[in-house]
């Protein structure tokens, strides 16, 4: 009995060893495209295959997937750039971009955590965060990150046109007139 219960782990620990750890970047057709769009999936794809952990070659692959809309394999590549660097902000914000299309809430999420992670280096996820919120009628929601903008700048002018937007269409007109009189 012991040895049936031991033959499942050698197996386990052999295909383990046998296996490559690397996953092999995703293949398009890419005939219906210009020469220089191949050209750019085709370098970018083989500088994942010659550097397998390297998330900037993931996530480079991952634009030039964007950049062409295959959008599942873009979503894959970022995927793996997130996983190989969890702290870079680049990632989250371009799956988020690329999840806007369709997958709101998870745009969100990713959008929120490359503001987070990015602090006070850039706004740019936060600010396209806040637009995506208004744009989708969640205003609670998108004032949170606009106060955490004005927090940092209280001019930023991103932050106060999105912050009118909202005032605007809640009917709140007197408060939209407050907020720019105390410029």
């Amino acid at each position: 009995m012991k040895s049936a219960c031991s033959l499942p782990l050698v197996l386990i620990a052999l295909s383990w060893l046998g296996c490559s750890r690397s996953v092999e970047p995703p293949r398009v057709i890419t005939s219906s495209l210009d020469r220089p769009l191949i050209s750019l999936i085709e370098t970018t794809r083989q500088a994942v295959v010659s550097a397998p952990e390297s998330a900037l070659a993931w996530g480079r692959l991952g634009q030039a997937f964007h950049t062409t809309e295959f959008v599942a394999e873009a979503q894959s590549c970022y995927e793996h750039a997130i996983q190989l660097d969890s702290r870079s902000p680049a990632w989250p914000h371009l799956m988020g971009v690329l999840q806007l299309q369709d997958q709101h809430e998870a745009a969100f999420a990713n959008l929120a955590r490359a503001a987070d992670l990015a602090g006070t280096r850039t706004d740019a996820s936060r600010v396209r965060l806040v637009q995506a919120l208004v744009e989708r009628g969640r205003y609670d929601d998108a004032l949170k990150h606009i106060h955490l903008l004005l927090a940092g700048d209280p001019l930023h002018a991103s932050a106060r046109l999105q912050k009118g937007r909202i005032l605007f269409v809640r009917g709140t007109v007197s408060k939209l007139a407050e907020d720019f009189a105390s410029l």
